[in-house]
């Protein structure tokens, strides 16, 4: 348990710290008004939960893993000013009032700032000398008096009321903090491991935050999603020797240490990314999320000085989608990417990780099942899908016009169209996870909208085909007629995915220029 006002004086002091991961000032008047109508009837008001830190001279800290809000709300109101942890919020704008006969909380206004029945909740827990002085001036009987006095004392008691204060074992690990966060903060924003992170290296390197999180929103505005769990374990990867994406090497460095790093990684980070845009069609219409895959291709950049250029990098981008199809990084994720590191540490090359791969998988081709999935904007085989699209030759079904990355504008966007239609088999009764198959999709040119209904593609792709030559080759669409009835719709899913499966391995091998039977 803590009085109000130790809180108070710990966080004058410095002794009280709020680390970066936490959100923002986020109440609104509604919340503080409850809050401090909890507090003055002694209703529940929630704990505060603290990790044991220490500041960069040494000073043990506290740092207040929950509880921001409350914190923040009960400084605002009782000292009048900003807490020393906000900067972009302008909490003084919570100049509460205290109503002396219905005993309500509200914001100051003009007209209660005149009024006598209102006080200033930063006033009365300041000094009640004033109210003493005030009441001989005000024409109230003595049973207001009497009342309004006690309620003056109640409410200038507050700063003594204790709050339960939960203190962490010190030295808690990552992931047991995430834990505790996330338990007792179920309505908030949900904090990861890389908040925390951030919020520790933040103690050292105290601009951390603010040049990471715009690193990363540039990053997004351009069409890349690069999680801040991705960053930091690519810069771990960095400073442990390329051996491991273990926290610890971050946590345990210098700030002139981890700047130089994180301008190294943000640098190979950005290579890839134009790496990725040019070879494989990614571009600003689709966002593409790195996964952890990534992490090993910026560190062979960095360990073994392998360059950003076309014929050296090709090989790793084929090894990359091929583990994201063979979901090498969709589940025990650090001990496999931390496999892939230690290939790179030795300089074993694309050959190490092919050899790593083919160990955790049933082989390297891509059967057809790997296309027997439901569309996501997450799925790999969409993904590849569209890379394929891009980068080998497909044309849009209704102009026949290529879907190359080279187009400007609107035309650079991709839509993906159902050759199957939704109306025609929603009518059919086909199950929604069968319509939306990746292997039901093609793709045409932004506004290129197809006007077919509920058409089978009997009724409309020899139109497009005799139009256009070929342009249903050009996106794997098999040419047998009697499959695009409408009762043979499972059949037509199969014929296309093993057309698919056909064209991604020779895709695949083409990127990684050789045969995937050879590795």
């Amino acid at each position: 348990m803590a009085k109000i006002s130790e809180l108070l004086f710990q966080a004058d002091n410095g002794q009280l710290t709020m680390p970066d991961f936490q959100r923002g000032w986020v109440w609104k008047k509604q919340h503080v008004k409850k809050f401090f109508n909890s507090l003055y009837r002694d209703y529940p008001v929630g704990s505060l939960i603290v990790c044991p830190i220490k500041s960069n001279d040494g000073r043990p800290l506290d740092s207040v893993i929950d509880g921001k809000q409350r914190l923040s709300t009960l400084y605002a109101v009782i000292r009048g000013k900003q807490p020393p942890w906000l900067t972009d919020h302008d909490v003084t704008a919570w100049d509460l009032h205290f109503n002396l006969q219905s005993e309500e909380f509200d914001v100051a206004s003009k007209e209660r700032m005149e009024d006598p029945l209102w006080v200033s909740v930063k006033r009365v827990c300041d000094d009640t000398q004033w109210w003493h002085e005030q009441l001989d001036t005000l024409d109230w009987d003595s049973t207001e008096r009497a009342l309004y006095s006690q309620r003056i004392s109640k409410l200038a008691s507050l700063c003594s009321k204790e709050i339960v204060v939960f203190r962490l074992p010190e030295m808690i690990d990552v992931a047991s903090a995430v834990d505790v966060f996330s338990i007792v903060n179920r309505a908030g924003t949900r904090v990861s491991e890389g908040d925390l992170i951030l919020g520790q290296i933040s103690l050292e390197w105290h601009e951390a935050r603010e040049t990471i999180e715009k690193r990363l929103g540039l990053w997004r505005d351009s069409g890349f999603e690069v999680p801040l769990e991705w960053l930091l374990h690519a810069m771990s990867a960095d400073l442990s020797g390329y051996e491991s994406i273990e926290y610890d090497s971050v946590i345990k460095t210098g700030r002139a240490e981890l700047e130089d790093c994180y301008k190294r990684v943000a640098q190979a980070t950005e290579e890839l990314q134009n790496l990725l845009r040019d070879q494989l069609g990614f571009d600003q219409s689709q966002t593409t999320k790195f996964n952890m895959g990534l992490v090993p291709i910026v560190s062979a950049h960095l360990r073994n000085g392998v360059d950003m250029t076309v014929e050296a990098a090709r090989p790793y981008l084929g090894w990359w989608l091929l583990g994201t199809l063979w979901r090498r990084w969709s589940a025990d994720v650090k001990t496999r990417v931390n496999a892939d590191l230690r290939v790179v540490s030795e300089d074993e090359g694309v050959e190490g990780l092919m050899r790593e791969l083919r160990s955790r998988s049933e082989g390297l081709k891509l059967a057809p099942a790997h296309f027997e999935v439901k569309r996501s904007p997450s799925q790999g085989a969409l993904r590849l899908m569209r890379i394929m699209t891009r980068r080998c030759g497909a044309r849009s079904l209704c102009s026949g016009l290529g879907l190359s990355f080279e187009h400007v504008g609107d035309l650079a966007g991709l839509q993906m169209h159902h050759i199957f239609p939704r109306a025609l088999l929603g009518k059919l009764e086909v199950p929604k996870k069968q319509i939306d198959q990746v292997a039901n999709l093609a793709f045409i040119r932004q506004g290129e909208n197809l006007k077919i209904g509920a058409k089978a593609p009997v009724d409309y792709l020899p139109e497009y085909e005799d139009k256009n030559p070929g342009v249903l080759a050009s996106q794997w669409i098999p040419q047998e007629r009697s499959l695009w009835r409408p009762n043979r719709y499972q059949d037509f899913l199969e014929a296309r995915r093993r057309l698919l499966a056909e064209a991604a391995n020779s895709f695949l091998e083409d990127l990684l220029g050789r045969p995937l039977t050879e590795f």
